[in-house]
């Protein structure tokens, strides 16, 4: 759906801002001119379509087991990650031979999750959890 709507936006601002038409020996084609302007237009809506539909956004659990010597056996794990907004603070729109590559970078995202780790050992067993907020 996104994607329909991206197309038919660009397909939009492309024809209303500078067609020309032109004739070929072997047959037709359309020739546009797109300006940095536009552009930079194009680039700004996908990014904040892109956002305001994928967020808030959540991410599977991440869990890890592994054995230290002399410790025992730790597990870790994360889960309830969710990413809440993200906030983009340079992006840039670049045309070539292979297409139009739209790059982002210096963004940061507020992400919640919930935490926890246990060390079991023949003799003991440790366990804690909470709740993280990072930004």
């Amino acid at each position: 759906m996104i994607l329909t709507e991206v197309i038919t936006f660009l397909a939009l601002f492309v024809l209303s801002t500078s067609p020309s038409l032109a004739q070929a020996k072997d047959g037709g084609h359309v020739s546009l001119l797109v300006s940095e302007t536009g552009l930079e237009l194009a680039k700004d809506f996908l990014i904040h379509k892109m956002i305001s539909t994928t967020l808030p956004l959540q991410l599977p659990e991440i869990e890890k087991k592994v054995k230290i010597p002399l410790i025992g056996k730790v597990r870790m794990g994360l889960s309830n990650i969710k990413i809440y907004a993200v906030d983009v603070h340079s992006s840039r729109v670049e045309t070539g031979g292979d297409g139009i590559v739209l790059s982002v970078s210096g963004a940061t995202a507020d992400v919640s999750m919930d935490w926890s780790y246990a060390y079991k050992a023949s003799f003991f067993h440790i366990a804690d959890h909470g709740v993280a907020s990072v930004k």
